[in-house]
């Protein structure tokens, strides 16, 4: 019951919250053909917002996760199964437009397969076909259906930072850009979990995808989303709403952190369902404690491969101790140089460990690790 309250994975319906701003831009920018990407640290219910947005709009749409793409005939295949996904839900038979599709590709300089297998749709480039020049003609080949349709649709790239991690990046990228530039009923969504990353392939005017999208960057939620959230389903399960002490200590604990508000909470909403009482600050705090030892191990050996520096600097952001984390007080706490210092929170930033703050000051992103951190001294983890 609790994991329906606070999944996991993708969160729809009920347990879609808060986001009402970026939803209303996200499908404005649909509704206008305007490409988009999404940012954010990992957690933070990118997935999600798309799909919510999405399902409320109606419009045929398709999925492509690129994460641990290993080469670009990977990628060609993941864009040729969307690809193909979407021409069979906007057609009423597999075979409807198959003559369409047959009479482009016989303009392209290169053998395709057109066909039907089953009850599905094939399309397949020829062996020895260059990759970029494939998704290009197939992105172009679905925009025909659709225009002949009149139907708009909606393409979404997930981990799309992948792409810059393969040979011929800017081939694929730039089949993308002149696709994109052209397309006026698929839309593109782009998001990823490396901001780094994206922000170099999206800011940097040497790379094919610069300036082609509008932005929607993701935040945290504020207390009083989770506060309207957790009485919502308090009240349903012990007729009255969340203690306050309780709901404070849930808030100090996962610091907002989407993902980890779920967590917790679902972990102390299983742990209350036996007793028929609502949970106390302790019972939160033992949910906690049982899930860092849970996670403790993983945690510790997924820091080991941080240097001795980039350790000590996160744990002193972790520690919350000072303001001017290069200064020289940080300096001296961890006899690092100033350049030192500013190197290893780069590192971190790119590894996805740090977020920086419109503030300046930095943050880190999974709550978890700023308690082991904290709860632990940093020779245990060496």
């Amino acid at each position: 019951m609790a994991r329906s309250h606070f999944p996991l994975g993708i969160a729809s319906g009920s347990a879609f919250l808060g986001r009402e701003e970026e939803s209303l831009q996200l499908a404005n920018h649909i509704d206008h053909g305007r490409h988009t990407l999404l940012l954010s640290p990992r957690r933070y219910g990118k997935s999600s917002l798309v799909k919510h947005v999405i399902k409320k709009s109606g419009l045929p749409a398709y999925e492509i996760d690129l994460f641990l793409v290993s080469d670009e005939i990977a990628i060609e295949r993941k864009l040729l199964k969307g690809v193909k996904a979407l021409i069979q839900q906007v057609s009423d038979t597999p075979d409807q437009w198959l003559k369409d599709l047959m009479n482009y590709f016989k303009k392209s300089h290169k053998k395709w397969f057109i066909g039907i297998k089953g009850v599905g749709l094939e399309i397949e480039p020829d062996a020895n076909s260059d990759t970029a020049d494939t998704i290009l003609e197939a992105l172009n080949a679905l925009e025909l259906i659709l225009k002949k349709k009149q139907q708009k649709a909606v393409l979404f790239l997930d981990e799309i930072q992948e792409i810059a991690n393969v040979k011929n990046s800017k081939a694929i990228e730039g089949a993308i850009r002149h696709f994109a530039q052209e397309a006026k009923f698929l839309t593109l969504v782009f998001s990823g979990s490396n901001q780094h990353m994206l922000k170099h392939m999206f800011n940097d005017r040497n790379r094919p995808l610069y300036a082609l999208c509008e932005r929607i960057n993701l935040d945290r939620l504020p207390q009083s989303i989770y506060k309207k959230y957790l009485d919502k389903i308090a009240k349903k399960m012990w007729d009255e709403t969340i203690k306050e002490p309780v709901f404070e200590k849930i808030m100090e604990i996962t610091e907002c952190h989407p993902r980890t508000v779920y967590v917790l909470c679902g972990r102390v909403w299983d742990q209350q369902a036996f007793t028929g009482k609502q949970p106390s600050v302790k019972s939160v705090q033992d949910a906690w404690q049982k899930y860092i030892q849970a996670k403790y191990k993983d945690i510790r050996n997924e820091l080991k491969s941080l240097s001795a520096g980039q350790l000590k600097a996160l744990t002193l952001v972790a520690s919350h101790k000072f303001t001017e984390i290069s200064g020289k007080s940080a300096q001296q706490s961890l006899n690092l140089s100033s350049s030192a210092i500013v190197q290893a929170l780069a590192v971190l930033e790119e590894r996805g460990y740090l977020e920086k703050l419109d503030s300046g000051k930095y943050r880190v992103i999974d709550p978890i690790i700023t308690w082991i951190l904290n709860d632990y001294n940093t020779e245990a983890l060496n």
